[in-house]
């Protein structure tokens, strides 16, 4: 039953990216040469910007930032935790793949691990916590539409 679960739950978040992806708009325009080619965006490495909290605890690599949606990195080292809070419009999507974590809603407890998914609709009041004694916890974050990643902004660039 566990693998079917997962499994169910990996279709459904790469149904988001792919739904992210055929709502994507390009902010750029191609000259008038380049409109006949199709145009494929690879994002390097030394593009891309990590930015650390200012307790030193979470750490947030922006992989793909627009409008439709956010795709990036979160990484919380053991005992950190995000306070309370909600997204008015945003729906916040969480895949784990280290680390064990906690959302609470309502009073209640939602555990999260390794390969697990969370999908959080807008105006949900959440919070998260670590629960890995000794592990970060590591999990690719999306929000449809972006927007919420901009408090990463005023985080630490740590490069």
């Amino acid at each position: 039953m566990r693998t079917k679960l997962l499994k169910s739950d990996l279709r459904f978040f790469l149904l988001f990216i792919v739904l992210g992806i055929l709502l994507w708009k390009p902010s750029y325009s191609p000259s008038s040469e380049q409109k006949d080619v199709k145009s494929i965006l690879v994002i390097r490495p030394e593009q891309v910007n990590t930015y650390l909290a200012e307790n030193g605890l979470v750490a947030a690599k922006m992989l793909y930032s627009e409008k439709n949606f956010y795709l990036g990195l979160l990484t919380m080292k053991p005992e950190s935790k995000a306070a309370s809070h909600q997204h008015d419009q945003e729906t916040e999507i969480i895949y784990c793949f280290k680390g064990e974590g906690a959302f609470t809603c309502d009073g209640k407890d939602f555990k999260i691990g390794s390969g697990m998914l969370a999908v959080i609709p807008p105006k949900t009041d959440h919070s998260f916590r670590v629960t890995s004694p000794f592990k970060n916890v590591e999990a690719l974050q999306l929000w449809i539409p972006g927007g919420p990643e901009k408090k990463y902004l005023s985080w630490k660039e740590l490069y």
